[in-house]
């Protein structure tokens, strides 16, 4: 197997480490899955290595139909969730090397009450006040917009509170929707986002959008002093009610009340939780994409052994980026896998 240690900073491309902080220990491509072990410390000392402590990461996966990840081949699967490796992986080891001093990397594009995506065409701002917030949502396009989020330790689409809006014919309209999968969210019964205003000029819309931090509603998600994984989109249209996938996508984490002007004097209090979809994820592992792609860890003093499965004859792809605030692709380290078809042995880069 091929195993590379890689560092990335945006969608293109990871780059390989000069140096290599991860052990491949066996690999194997039988009955159309790919199954990789492999081992890393957890605090490696590398510039381009995100140290695995005890707090959550935005880990992010992927994995494709062939091996050609040298030859450029993007990923045909992907996605991201945000996981505690020490909590969740059986606890942090008793005694951790000393964490070095932080290395510069490129910060990512939030600041205290806003955050701005995709080169700056998407742009979302918040005010906290008396038991609501207020949101401001911009995108370079003349259709719909929309943004949610969930519980940091879900995923992307899994158990998300979503809104979208649009402006049509200088009129604006706004959906309060719940999302359980990558289907179309369904418009909740009880409709909680209230449209302050809305505009569509120079090829931008804008819509401001205010709700209760804490709704009372099942298929809402409270908004509470804690991080959330955001998700936001936007499309070249309005035609969101007929079906039409966004254009731009993508997540990160927020904590909009640390983050947005501070926690409110007074926070209504949390209802009871009701049932939702629980998201893919155990003790020491998750699953993703439908169970096609599995990882299972386990924390030995003070490395880390990772189990990778995915059903494909490709390469596989796990990595992490600090979760407050951080994106994918972004100053994220990157491990990339895969089996030689000619040689039947495992293939591994630290990027």
């Amino acid at each position: 197997g091929t195993l590379l240690d890689t560092y990335s900073t945006g969608k293109a491309k990871p780059t390989t480490d000069s140096t290599s902080d991860v052990d491949l220990q066996s690999s194997e491509e039988s009955g159309g899955w790919t199954r990789l072990t492999f081992r890393r410390a957890l605090v490696t000392g590398d510039a381009n290595d995100v140290d695995i402590v005890d707090s959550p990461l935005l880990v992010q996966w992927c994995y494709h139909t062939n091996d050609d990840f040298n030859g450029g081949a993007v990923h045909s699967k992907f996605g991201s969730l945000a996981v505690n490796f020490l909590a969740a992986g059986g606890g942090p080891p008793a005694t951790l090397p000393p964490t070095p001093a932080p290395t510069p990397a490129p910060p990512p594009e939030t600041t205290a009450t806003s955050v701005s995506v995709d080169g700056g065409k998407f742009k979302l701002s918040w005010t906290v006040a008396d038991g609501s917030i207020t949101f401001v949502a911009e995108a370079n396009a003349n259709g719909y917009v929309g943004f949610g989020w969930t519980g940091l330790s879900g995923q992307a689409h899994k158990a998300t509170d979503m809104l979208v809006a649009w402006v049509s014919g200088g009129s604006g309209t706004l959906l309060d929707t719940y999302s359980t999968g990558k289907a179309k969210p369904a418009s909740d019964a009880s409709q909680d986002g209230a449209l302050v205003s809305s505009e569509e000029s120079g090829g931008w819309t804008r819509v401001t959008v205010r709700r209760a931090l804490v709704t009372g509603d099942d298929k809402d998600v409270d908004i509470a002093d804690s991080p959330l994984l955001l998700q936001w989109c936007y499309h070249g249209t309005d035609d969101y009610e007929s079906g039409a996938v966004h254009d731009r996508f993508g997540s990160l984490a927020v904590n909009f009340l640390s983050a947005g002007g501070g926690a409110p004097l007074t926070v209504p209090p949390t209802p009871a939780p009701t049932a939702a979809p629980p998201p893919d994820i155990g003790g020491s592992g998750f699953s993703a994409d439908g169970g096609r792609f599995v990882v299972k860890w386990t924390v030995d003093g003070d490395e880390i052994e990772f189990v990778v499965e995915a059903e494909s004859n490709g390469y596989v792809g796990l990595g992490w980026a600090a979760a407050d605030g951080g994106k994918a692709h972004k100053a994220s380290d990157m491990l990339l896998a895969w089996v030689d078809d000619d040689t039947a042995t495992g293939v591994y880069r630290d990027t």
